[in-house]
């Protein structure tokens, strides 16, 4: 992963990534998929909208930029708008 993206913001937007799908075998925390998210951090300054993928790869994107979720307060958003992308 590139270094300035670890930080979780890169050009204007809020990236974060979900582990799903968590599997214990021999005392082995493994995880079979994951969320990523991507939200202005200002909305129509930074973006105009929200991104998201999984590991099957298709790129989905909300019009709204994620303001559903930003408008709440749990993690900047990413659980509800994961909660929200992973519906379309």
């Amino acid at each position: 992963m590139q270094g300035d993206l670890t930080s979780g913001y890169k050009s204007g937007y809020i990236f974060t990534i979900t582990c799903k799908d968590k599997v214990t075998v021999n005392s082995v925390d493994r995880f079979n998929s994951y969320m990523v998210t991507a939200v202005p951090q200002t909305v129509g300054k930074t973006g105009d909208r929200g991104f998201c993928s999984d590991e099957g790869g298709t790129i989905k994107f909300d019009r709204r930029a994620g303001r559903t979720a930003r408008n709440r307060s749990d993690n900047e958003g990413g659980l509800v708008w994961w909660a929200l992308c992973a519906q379309d």
